[in-house]
């Protein structure tokens, strides 16, 4: 290295890179500001807490910038200095700057378009094989992104180099750091103490706006607090979450096998809303539900696909899933259909491994008898190809065992796709651009699109039914045909689901036939777990349900349910005619209460007050299925 290049100015690099990390630190402020946009402060607190909570979430999305920097400058310092170190850091700065932009882009498009950020959930369904894909994006999207990636690191490389090339940079001041410093421990330790102190005093609106910014970490003081002899309010609600090992079926199965056990066929369809169900978008499933069972009033038991499967197959409430999981435990459902010898075989066109179906519901059907097609990115070749597998499986089985056919269709999970020949809503939009998409300037376009889409899984199921007609096995079948979850269209301003707890998220068609019951309408309010509970007495079980299940059986009794229980990643749901209230499962203050009606908020320590006895039948609920012995122990 020469005389001339240590000497040479313009190749001082760090304090460029400095620079462009306060640069990126204030865009970032920028983008964050977006999320507080329409919220209302009620006091001081919640006000000055946004605001330090603002500067500390920009600061903390902007810290693998500072650490560019930072070593940048550590490595000049070290006489590391060239242009082709210049060229390495601003290439390291632009990489990361463009991670931290595309965190950044991803959280405000999720935001957007669900109306949460990126969250437990959205880390799963990363880490998880199959999550990705259970996207659906098109191709069109990844490539999208994918060259958004590529120009917004060539944008930050050739900027900085123009840059660099046209000033010369001499080092920040020393002062002028240190304030700095100062500044922003003060930030963190403010937004951090304000925090702590709305936990103290029970300010739950201050906890709640801990959740306008993505990736907050809240520090709470309550051990510190009770050691210095301070009080703290106690929550409203005690924490939701369970201790114990799982006790799941209570007690053994008595079962009494029929002299001709049914044959079963299982249909979810993703994301069908319950209004789908109509004369002219499925007039096949509408024409077979008026000789059967139909449910005016059903609703999934979560708001999403995970969630809302575990309930209609276990008949237990969705915090029990990492239970499950975990104990790798099947539901008594399948128990019930091998104890019989039930020749088995359940398709899918999404994915068996996310959600990990593979390891909960199915976990006991052998790996060959379960069938996934989800490579082809036309959801409806995948829809169709697995009717004809079903259909190809029943004419070549064994006709002396019952059977039972699952299948999840997929084609009404955005970006709802059809056959020309099943668009009965026009005009609709073309394949839909996750990435560029605006749903309040298309939604009308994509409601047509998921018009369309129900359609067309109205013909595949009707394919099914006319095919078990013509074999003559429909007399002796039972047929359940539901939503996994529903799906909203910005009734309430979000777009799909798993954003909040509202009808259209969870209301679903349910459609059964079981041999013996006479054809009806139920218009009392149903759940996904009175499905598991209603069908079981046909297959011979003579236990109630309460020893397998917290449904119950609809069918052959009228009972009046007074709540529905939904769940979701973190909390649950409990609706009744009057108000939604979400729980987070950690319990605290930070519940979120809003009347059923017109989704105006309501003060949660007034819920709390006058449902203490329905939400403790609740938290008993969410026990009733773990070891006492053990339940105790961990709580002592």
């Amino acid at each position: 290295m020469s005389t001339a290049e240590l000497s040479d100015p313009l190749q001082r690099v760090a304090p460029l890179v400095w620079r462009a990390a306060w640069l990126g630190c204030a865009i970032v402020l920028g983008a964050l500001a977006s999320f507080a946009r329409g919220w209302l402060p009620t006091g001081w607190l919640d006000a000055t807490f946004v605001a330090l909570a603002w500067l500390d979430q920009g600061l903390t999305v902007s810290l693998p910038l500072f650490a560019v920097a930072f070593l940048t400058d550590v490595l000049e310092r070290g006489r590391s200095r060239s242009r082709r170190f210049a060229h390495v850091a601003i290439v390291g700065f632009a990489a990361v700057a463009t991670l931290v932009a595309a965190t950044l882009f991803a959280d405000l498009r999720i935001h957007a378009l669900y109306g949460f950020h990126i969250n437990g959930f959205v880390l799963n369904l990363i880490a998880t094989p199959g999550g990705l894909a259970s996207l659906e994006a098109s191709s069109a999207t990844w490539w999208t992104v994918g060259g958004a990636l590529v120009a917004t690191f060539a944008a930050i490389a050739a900027a900085l180099e123009v840059w660099r090339r046209r000033s010369a940079w001499g080092p920040l001041r020393r002062s002028a750091a240190r304030n700095v410093v100062v500044a922003l421990v003060a930030i963190v330790l403010g937004d951090k103490l304000l925090y702590g102190y709305a936990d103290l005093t029970g300010h739950g609106e201050t906890l709640r706006a801990s959740g306008l910014f993505p990736f907050y970490q809240p520090l709470t003081y309550r051990s510190v607090a009770k050691r210095l002899g301070i009080t703290p309010a106690p929550p409203p609600i005690a924490s939701l979450e369970q201790r114990g090992a799982l006790n799941y079926p209570r007690a053994p199965i008595e079962l009494v096998p029929p002299a001709a056990p049914p044959n079963v066929l299982w249909l979810a369809v993703e994301s069908l809303r319950a209004d789908a169900l109509s004369p002219t978008t499925m007039p096949r499933l509408w024409a077979f539900a008026a000789d059967n069972l139909r449910f005016t009033r059903h609703f999934s038991g979560g708001n999403r696909t995970r969630m809302g499967m575990f309930t209609m197959f276990y008949s237990l409430h969705g915090p029990y899933w990492s239970h499950v999981l975990d104990a790798r435990r099947g539901p008594v459902f399948v128990d019930v259909l091998n104890e019989l010898g039930y020749d088995v075989d359940v398709f899918t066109s999404a994915k068996f491994s996310y959600p990990e179906f593979d390891r909960t519901i199915f976990v006991d059907v052998p790996a060959e008898r379960r069938h996934e097609y989800s490579e082809d990115e036309v959801f409806w070749h995948r829809d169709v190809h697995n009717v004809d597998a079903i259909i190809a499986s029943l004419a070549q089985r064994d006709a002396a065992k019952p059977f039972m056919r699952f299948l999840f269709f997929e084609s009404t999970h955005a970006p709802y796709q059809f056959p020309d020949a099943d668009a009965i809503a026009t005009p609709y939009g073309e394949v839909m651009n996750y990435a560029l998409m605006n749903p309040t300037r298309d939604i009308a376009l994509i409601r047509n699109r998921y018009v369309n889409a129900a359609h067309f899984v109205d013909g595949q199921i009707g394919r099914l039914i006319d095919w078990l007609d013509g074999a003559g096995l429909l007399a002796n079948t039972i047929v359940v045909v539901t939503g996994d979850h529903g799906e909203e269209l910005l009734e309430h301003g979000h777009w799909g689901h798993g954003s909040a707890f509202v009808d259209e998220q969870l209301q679903v068609p349910l459609v059964m036939r079981i041999p013996g019951q006479g054809a009806r309408v139920i218009d009392i309010e149903t759940s996904h777990l009175d499905i598991v509970p209603s069908l079981l007495p046909a297959l011979g079980v003579a236990n109630p349900a309460s020893d397998y299940a917290l449904g119950l059986d609809v069918v052959r009794a009228t009972p009046q349910r007074d709540r529905i229980i939904a769940s979701e990643w973190s909390g649950l749901a409990y609706l009744d005619r009057d108000v939604v209230a979400t729980l987070p499962l950690s319990g605290g203050f930070d519940a979120d209460v809003r009347r059923r009606a017109d989704g105006t908020q309501v003060p949660a320590l007034a819920f709390f007050r006058s449902h203490a006895s329905d939400i403790a039948q609740v938290m008993g609920e969410l026990n009733a299925f773990l070891t006492k012995e053990q339940t105790s122990a961990a709580a002592n």
